[in-house]
């Protein structure tokens, strides 16, 4: 149940007419931002203060039943005290869900279950992804489906998907600090443990493991082991092995779905791409792009589809926002959902900031030309990173300024090293570091790398770091314009 909805549930609760339940809505829009003020309220609801101003007691009297201190509140603190009671009754509430033991959610493993739920409450389309795994394990009697595509396309909402819509898959979500490998395997074996009853097996190995599945009577001839975001594994692993040290074999019926960016980052001049898991013959790896240019309509209407059902089941308020934007800029519902997408660049985690600044007032007319908030602070530990808070790494700033000069792909990959003046080997280097954050173009039967996307571009040209002005990029700029008139 998400906010909107428990707030339409307690309102039934405590008997409010249809007006005040629609004041309530937008009153309380969001479970973690601060109440609408009583001018914005108004605006929002196209009536008096004065009229708001006697619904919302009316909602108080009703409500002090349940919270008793709303009785002796004065005041605006009276909304942000309902506000603050009403979220603290419903993460109780959504807790009690996720824990319950009669749930489907109990059979997910416990640290993973809110990301599983939170994911899984706005997911929309990517259903050629599922069908195309399907098909993989129809083909094949085993093996390794990996899932790519750039940051915000949705890899970790697909994996949970799959997972909440097939409770019986073993799981493994990489996020912050647990990103070892023995963490990752821990969690794995205790979910296999307990799934097939090998309670002899508490010290076996991943291959080990895996080849008692099979015979367990509680196996049914098929086990998937989901594990997203391999970009975020702590990348050592002794020579010559498998990223997680995962198997080069596996035994027939059990499949990985991994997910992970792009791999592409490889050409004639620099190999920056490292393999990251080979297997023997018999275990299929196969790559699904989601930046594959038949894939890349199929997103495009999924991220439509996703932005419609939002605009129209949202508590409505960015509903009203984009009427107001048709009324007084006399444009269509479809030209501002156009320019949405395109701002997002049929980006998910894009779409999702843009749709929450909307919430949050940051645009006062359907013109998105502000980077979000939100996107500014993610695109911040971008920046951390890809080691750019070094101030004197003179380097690093060089190569970059070259990568994003002019919005980038001005200067081929194979001419890096002589526009920075630097040698290939630390330009191979840097560029493997910043791997998760890099695509690779291909103008004019030339290679270019690029920022993964135009907003993480435009954010980092608007850093002072990365001005054209600093004296130590006087050198780059004519060596830049030297190539591009030679060229």
């Amino acid at each position: 149940m998400d906010w909107q909805e428990f707030l339409k549930v307690e309102a039934g609760k405590h008997e409010l007419t249809t007006e005040q339940t629609e004041t309530l809505l937008v009153a309380l829009f969001s479970a973690e931002k601060a109440p609408l003020t009583l001018v914005k309220l108004s605006d929002r609801l196209t009536t008096s203060e004065i009229t708001v101003k006697k619904r919302l007691e009316n909602i108080y009297k009703k409500f002090s039943d349940s919270f008793s201190e709303l009785a002796q509140a004065k005041g605006a603190g009276k909304l942000k005290n309902l506000h603050t009671k009403l979220k603290k009754q419903y993460y109780q509430k959504l807790e009690s869900v996720v824990v319950a033991p009669d749930s489907n959610l109990s059979c997910y493993p416990e640290e993973f279950r809110y990301l599983i739920v939170e994911k899984n409450k706005m997911f929309y389309g990517r259903q050629f992804v599922f069908e195309a795994f399907d098909e993989f394990m129809r083909t094949y009697a085993k093996g390794y489906f990996i899932l790519e595509g750039y940051a915000g396309m949705g890899k970790t909402s697909v994996a949970a998907k799959y997972v909440y819509d097939n409770p019986e898959v073993i799981c493994y979500f990489f996020a912050g600090s647990q990103n070892k490998p023995e963490q990752f395997f821990n969690s794995i074996r205790r979910q296999i443990i307990n799934r097939y009853d090998l309670h002899d097996s508490e010290e076996d190995n991943l291959p080990s493991l895996l080849s008692k599945v099979g015979n367990s009577t509680k196996f049914r001839g098929r086990l998937v082991i989901v594990v997203d975001d391999l970009d975020e594994v702590d990348r050592y692993t002794a020579r010559g092995q498998n990223i997680l040290y995962l198997p080069k074999t596996l035994p027939d019926g059990i499949y990985f779905f991994l997910t992970r960016q792009p791999s592409n980052l490889k050409n004639n001049h620099y190999n920056i791409h490292k393999t990251f898991l080979n297997t023997e013959l018999g275990t299929k790896v196969y790559k699904f792009n989601l930046n594959a240019t038949n894939y890349i309509d199929c997103n495009a209407i999924d991220i439509k589809k996703y932005l419609l059902s939002y605009v129209n089941s949202c508590n409505n308020q960015i509903h009203k926002q984009i009427n107001y934007w048709i009324k007084d800029y006399n444009i269509s519902m479809e030209k501002i959902i156009d320019r949405l997408c395109q701002r997002s660049e049929n980006n998910f985690r894009c779409l999702n900031y843009l749709i929450q600044a909307i919430f949050d007032e940051v645009y006062n007319e359907p013109v998105f030309n502000k980077l979000p908030p939100a996107m500014i602070d993610d695109y911040q530990t971008h920046w951390v990173g890809m080691g750019m808070q070094n101030h004197e790494d003179k380097s690093r700033q060089i190569l970059l300024y070259i990568l994003v000069y002019d919005n980038g792909c001005k200067i081929p990959i194979d001419k890096l090293h002589e526009i920075a003046d630097e040698e290939e080997c630390y330009i191979e280097s840097v560029l493997h570091d910043w791997l998760k954050y890099l695509r690779q173009k291909t103008k004019s039967d030339k290679e270019y790398y690029t920022l993964y996307n135009a907003s993480f571009m435009e954010f980092i040209q608007s850093q002072h770091m990365m001005k054209s002005n600093r004296a130590i990029f006087k050198t780059v700029n004519h060596r830049i314009n030297e190539y591009l008139i030679s060229s």
